[in-house]
């Protein structure tokens, strides 16, 4: 699995990776991550994660 993020400045970066990490450190997110066959699914789990 390859992670990219692109931030708009100094930072938002920070921000992104703490979002990150919260998603990641949980095993069902990576499991859900990994089996998903739509994108859609996948943004749906990213956003319940973006403040």
């Amino acid at each position: 699995m390859i992670i990219v993020l692109a931030a708009i400045d100094n930072e938002t970066h920070l921000k992104a990776l703490a979002q990150l990490s919260e998603m990641l450190s949980e095993q069902k997110n990576v499991e859900m991550l990994i089996h998903s066959d739509s994108k859609d699914k996948l943004l749906e789990m990213i956003a319940k994660y973006s403040n």
